[in-house]
């Protein structure tokens, strides 16, 4: 089977590249396919022959990134429509949408799908996957695998989980700007449940793919603590507790058999991780 994997130099699709086993997978950079040139991806898929796009892109500005703020809206939506719109020269889309959808200042415990569109998001990510998935549903080989907190290798260092373990390997304070309630997913869990995707059909075009369980940020900076062994001191900046970012999996669950991987160990991997790479910490 050919697969197609776009975004493959960024965090969750340099994951895939490495780990998605079994298929013959494209993963050409930007300079080979531009996403935004139509004319260009439909003679790429045709060339090669793809059977499934895995789609991994995402125009979002992060501290560290060197994307504008000013384009993340418009290059979201052309590149997905693009995209979207060679869902019948292959068998299948996979994408990866985002809890943003459900717009961040109305989110609540335990999101699940029936939440979309109940609010419209304000902020030009989330906007740009809400319009996306409007897209998306309209065909029948096209799924949204809809993500809220994923971690792991290769991740902005400024993401929370990896933020700490640089914090306490440097014995650093680290510094929580207000608590609140996350669901953490470790990517290798990802890339196991996308394989599922890959190998059959499923009834829904929207699933939460996340663990269904939250994590207290505190809670979680002294695990890393306690992980990574160095001891350090942690820093509330604001009481209180923050909105919560869960998602409800029960529809996910109904259709795969999935044992998610204890955060503890996951957090050990990403502790080795840095601590073996050659990564400035």
């Amino acid at each position: 089977m050919n697969l197609l994997l776009t975004g493959a130099t960024g965090f969750i699709g340099r994951n895939m590249h490495e780990k998605l086993q079994g298929y013959t997978v494209f993963a050409p950079g930007s300079l080979e396919l531009n996403l935004l040139d139509r004319d260009s991806l439909v003679a790429y898929i045709k060339n090669n022959r793809i059977d499934v796009i895995v789609d991994c892109t995402c125009w979002n500005s992060y501290t560290n990134s060197s994307k504008t703020k000013d384009m993340v809206f418009v290059n979201n939506v052309k590149m997905f429509f693009n995209i979207s719109s060679c869902s019948s020269l292959v068998k299948k889309i996979i994408y990866f949408g985002s809890g943003a959808e459900f717009d961040r200042d109305n989110w609540k415990s335990m999101m699940d799908e029936s939440y979309f569109s109940l609010s419209i998001p304000k902020d030009d990510y989330g906007l740009s996957k809400y319009v996306n998935f409007l897209q998306a549903r309209q065909f029948q080989n096209i799924y949204n695998l809809r993500i809220f907190g994923v971690f792991g290798p290769y991740e902005d260092n400024k993401r929370f989980i990896s933020y700490c373990i640089i914090k306490v390997l440097r014995k650093e304070v680290i510094e929580i700007h207000q608590n609140r309630i996350f669901d953490y997913l470790y990517v290798d869990d990802l890339i196991t449940i996308t394989g599922q995707f890959i190998k059959k059909d499923f009834k829904y075009r929207a699933y939460n793919v996340c663990t269904g369980k939250g994590q207290d940020l505190i809670k979680l900076a002294n695990k890393v603590i306690q992980i990574a062994g160095n001891k350090v001191s942690v820093k509330v900046l604001k009481p209180g507790l923050n909105r919560e970012y869960t998602g409800d999996n029960t529809l996910l669950l109904k259709e795969i058999k999935m044992q998610f991987e204890n955060i503890n160990n996951s957090i050990e991997k990403l502790v080795q991780y840095y601590k073996t790479a050659n990564i400035r910490v």
